[in-house]
């Protein structure tokens, strides 16, 4: 409906009527009348009072019909209350509101599906003061909404943790984001134009794990990223109803055929408080213990992952021996078994590829060589396993790609590292007694360093350690040629041949044992003293899983480390100076002392005897 003066109007009077019509009324230009506008109306009047104030006074300039005067009071009754719903802090306004009032609105308030949201029960004031100014009167219970707490209920459902709040509160949701994503980094290869390597960078990419939905109120994350939500929801003072419940124990009958050294002691006391964490502890520091003496404890559905068929078969001789129990009653998924149990033993890979039949039946999850976890395909496991409880284990848990953050994220942080030095003293492991790098010139040169090698430590049980099978076999075939006594074990070694080598190996009917990567991680090989890198890669971890093959103590023994570098071979040198830091990790003052008490055979009393039940292997 549109207004203009009914007579002719003085300077005076056409101040106060230009006043007025533009509280109620937009100007047209293509007329040239004012047309009434219920956001205008709404944005400049306050009250009904106001609004008959103004009324009354045009009509000394313009004609106002009835239903125009009704219609001017519509457009302010019909927006002067506003519901806050004091359930979730949401309100309605029925009528659009001018572009400015919404945007101070924003400012305290999430707009969703046509309702206003709190972001916190104390900008209530505020909001009320803005509606107030645009004559919207805002209705709530002030004490109820000043008394009200934040609720979150905690709940496990299809794998993933499920957050119930009361309320939508924005700071709440902002904080949940930031420490459910975890920084991932992607090594990336460039070339040159030729399409020769140049360099590998390493690309950040940014992993989110958690949604937040405003129907329903309710955040979805992983349960690996429990302890991180309850940490935020505990520190913005939010009261939470916990309500996820623990699988069953297991009915297996356990024992407990072990004793926990101090340095396992002080690892094991730390993980119990939260039963989650990464434990590094150098190789052949005992880590496997701790984890079994968790799952004695704990008594629930335990799931151990592993790499390689080798170190399943390792974890499954540790659970018979130290906990009593029988391999038939022991999971196994892996090699194309699916057989799942209480207690069950995997391998990442097939994990990965089953992850749907393991993701819920577990409470305890032991992650061994943790630092494989956040392999690109690995990570799957810890992000969609729902087990309660974690333990990662590692020798040297930090990655070179910085996605340790991952390990520590879904596993646990990190709460004990123990390097080799404090193991040493501990007399946890063998002191490296000789440490040295044999440079050859070409392979023929090659083969005769090694041959000068195992005449210096002849008598001694040795390692030999190669990259390829290929070279495994040739070499294995030039000892016994040459007439040393060897065995050869590669990934195409039959389990019951492995069985019988070691068993020559320990009764020392065998001296020497050629290998390639099989041997490389967990693998348990007694007595061996001498460890020669005949062939290695650039990898610092792998050069430090393999000197952990001879790091086994018992009085009296000390550890000797060849390296042998073809410098003919680029390849090879590459490899050296990649990882040839890792010698610094063993060689630390004071180590001659450790050298020469050990050679002198000293015992050690209680603590020897702890050791020596642990480093018991029937084979």
């Amino acid at each position: 409906m549109y207004l203009s003066p009914k007579r002719f109007l003085n300077d005076a009077e056409f101040r106060e009527y230009l006043k007025n019509i533009r509280k109620i009324a937009v100007f047209d230009k293509e007329v040239r009348k004012w047309r009434i506008d219920c956001n205008v109306v709404i944005s400049n009047v306050k009250s009904k009072s106001e609004l008959t104030s103004i009324i009354q006074t045009l009509k000394k300039y313009v004609d106002i019909p009835e239903e125009l005067e009704d219609e001017l009071y519509r457009c302010i009754t019909s927006l002067t209350t506003a519901y806050l719903n004091s359930s979730n802090l949401s309100f309605k306004l029925d009528v659009k509101v001018p572009r400015s009032v919404f945007d101070q609105l924003s400012a305290y308030c999430k707009y969703y599906n046509g309702r206003f949201y709190l972001k916190d029960p104390g900008y209530v004031s505020q909001v009320e003061k803005i509606l107030e100014k645009y004559g919207i009167k805002l209705v709530y219970n002030r004490r109820l909404i000043e008394s009200i707490r934040l609720k979150c209920t905690v709940r496990r459902s299809g794998g993933n943790l499920i957050l119930k709040f009361n309320y939508y509160c924005e700071n709440i949701v902002r904080r949940l984001n930031e420490v459910c994503t975890v920084e991932y980094y992607i090594e990336k290869p460039i070339f040159d134009e030729a399409g020769n390597y140049v360099e590998t960078r390493i690309v950040k990419k940014m992993l989110k794990f958690f949604k937040f939905s405003m129907d329903t109120l309710t955040g979805i994350s992983c349960i690996g990223l429990l302890d991180r939500i309850l940490d935020v929801l505990r520190a913005m003072d939010v009261l939470i109803i916990y309500g996820i419940e623990e699988k069953e124990d297991i009915k297996l009958n356990l024992k407990c055929n072990f004793k926990l050294l101090p340095h396992q002691e002080l690892a094991y006391e730390l993980w119990s408080k939260r039963k989650r964490g990464t434990i590094a502890i150098f190789t052949r520091g005992g880590k496997s213990f701790i984890a079994l003496k968790a799952i004695y404890d704990t008594r629930k559905p335990t799931i151990i992952f592993v790499t390689t068929r080798e170190l399943a078969h390792t974890w499954m001789e540790y659970l018979s021996n130290y906990l009593g129990l029988n391999k038939a009653l022991v999971g196994y998924l892996g090699e194309g078994i699916k057989k799942i149990r209480e207690i069950t033993v995997a391998i990442y890979n097939s994990a990965v590829k089953n992850i749907d039949l393991i993701r819920d039946k577990f409470e305890l999850a032991i992650f061994d060589e943790g630092h494989h976890v956040p392999a690109n395909t690995f990570k799957t496991v810890a992000v969609k396993l729902d087990a309660l409880y974690r333990m990662a284990l590692s020798a040297t848990p930090e990655r070179r790609d910085k996605n340790h953050t991952l390990l520590f994220a879904f596993c646990g942080p990190l709460l004990v590292n123990i390097n080799y030095e404090q193991l040493v003293k501990l007399r946890i492991v063998a002191p490296i007694e000789v440490f040295k790098t044999v440079f050859a010139k070409g392979p023929e040169d090659k083969i005769k360093k090694l041959i000068d090698i195992l005449s210096e430590v002849k008598g001694s049980k040795v390692i030999i350690f190669t990259q390829y099978v290929d070279t495994a076999k040739e070499l294995w075939k030039t000892l016994i040629i040459k007439g040393f006594s060897a065995s050869l074990i590669t990934g195409e070694t039959d389990p019951k041949n492995r069985k019988f080598a070691f068993r020559d190996f320990l009764k020392g009917n065998i001296k020497i044992i050629v290998t390639t990567t099989v041997l490389d991680e967990g693998v348990t090989v007694p007595d061996a003293e001498v460890a020669i890198i005949y062939e290695g890669s650039g990898e610092p971890r792998q050069m430090i899983q393999r000197i952990g093959r001879v790091l086994g103590y018992y009085p009296g023994k000390t550890a000797k480390v060849y390296e042998l570098i073809d410098i003919t071979n680029s390849k090879e040198k590459r490899a050296y100076f990649k990882r040839k830091w890792v010698k610094e990790l063993y060689i630390f003052p004071g180590i001659e002392k450790y050298v020469e008490e050990t050679k002198r055979g000293a015992l050690f009393g209680e603590r020897s005897e702890k050791l020596k039940m642990q480093t018991k292997l029937e084979i």
